[in-house]
């Protein structure tokens, strides 16, 4: 298998089908049960135009169901993209099958061409994340965003915060939609029976092999851990499952949260270290609350979230969220250059 490029100076050009040429590695996901990569993500400029993309792959393994259920996925998700069109979707150019030649390595690629984005995951804004004005215009976008993908009658199901980019004009973009999946199920039956989300973000309902009938819901679930990750820069299910910590109510849960607060404050002092960028109000919490609500059908939908007290209360100062979007993307720029 083809290694990232190190930073040697006489570099082998890594060309795929004769049209892009790799620039660099951006994430790879591991095959557990062989032990190498089995879906990459490259940074990639095409030939002709000079134009960037990324380029996200699945390698023939050689295996003929493995290669089938790789060329399905992408043949997927990239069906799912060519379906929406929204300025905060990543967008897909197209599918193809292709060999990448790296010197005298040749392999056979799966692969679709997404459009690429100079930004940053929340993942990584989250740190830098220190005013609320800043929080609300970024929850905008993505209660926006996913606003109209659910109009569009699809589910995302694998919301997390390395799946939202921001990007240097500081607007959200989501990425990875092969977990996407129509909300009426893909026998129409209104049955979603997969395995959805990733730990830390996955709704209590959508467990391994269960049939999850509310895929909005999954989706809000998901997004109220992504404020939570935002607001206080920590997951708000580190120790324990979303359904062990919210069987025990939201009392006891923000009496956990207040308690972890507390021990970062207290241990960040001792080692002489700033404090950190918390952002929180009673508002906020109830509108977590509601977004990780228990149950399905009590939990509200992104438009509803658009408009609770916390965002509508935040929305009326208009200079500070101009000031806001002028921030994320100082902070985007600076992330992006080091």
């Amino acid at each position: 298998m083809m290694k990232k490029r190190s930073a040697h100076p006489k570099k082998e050009e890594i060309i795929l089908s004769e049209r892009y040429r790799l620039l660099e590695l951006i994430y790879f996901v591991k095959n557990k049960r062989a032990g190498n990569r089995y879906s990459e993500l490259y940074k990639a400029k095409e030939l002709a135009t000079g134009e960037f993309f990324a380029i996200k792959c699945y390698k023939r393994q050689n295996n003929e169901a493995w290669d089938t259920k790789s060329k399905e996925l992408l043949v997927h998700e990239a069906t799912v993209l060519k379906a929406l069109s929204h300025p905060g979707v990543v967008g897909c150019d197209h599918y193809a099958e292709g060999t990448v030649v790296s010197g005298d390595t040749q392999v056979d690629w799966y692969y679709i061409v997404l459009k690429y984005v100079e930004g940053v995951t929340l993942l990584q804004f989250a740190p830098h994340c220190s005013e609320e004005q800043m929080l609300v215009h970024i929850m905008r976008e993505c209660f926006q965003v996913m606003t109209y993908v659910n109009r569009m009658k699809l589910a995302h199901l694998d919301l997390k915060d390395s799946n939202i980019m921001v990007d240097k004009e500081g607007h959200v973009r989501f990425i990875d939609f092969g977990s996407a999946l129509p909300v009426c199920g893909l026998k129409g039956d209104g049955r979603l029976d997969a395995w959805v989300g990733t730990p830390g973000f996955k709704a209590p309902e959508a467990k391994e092999h269960d049939v999850v009938r509310n895929a909005f819901a999954v989706d809000a679930f998901s997004l109220g851990c992504i404020l939570f990750c935002l607001a206080f820069k920590f997951r708000p299910f580190d120790t324990e499952t979303g359904e062990e910590m919210l069987a025990k109510g939201f009392t006891a849960f923000w009496a956990a949260v207040d308690t972890r607060l507390a021990g970062i404050r207290l241990q960040r002092e001792r080692e002489g270290k700033p404090k950190i960028p918390e952002i929180d109000s009673v508002p906020l919490r109830e509108l977590i609350s509601a977004l990780m609500w228990p149950e399905p059908c009590c939990r509200p939908s992104m438009g509803e979230a658009l408009f609770s007290p916390w965002m509508q209360q935040a929305k009326a100062k208009e200079i500070e969220c101009r000031e806001a979007m002028a921030k994320i993307k100082a902070i985007v720029a600076r992330l992006v250059g080091s």
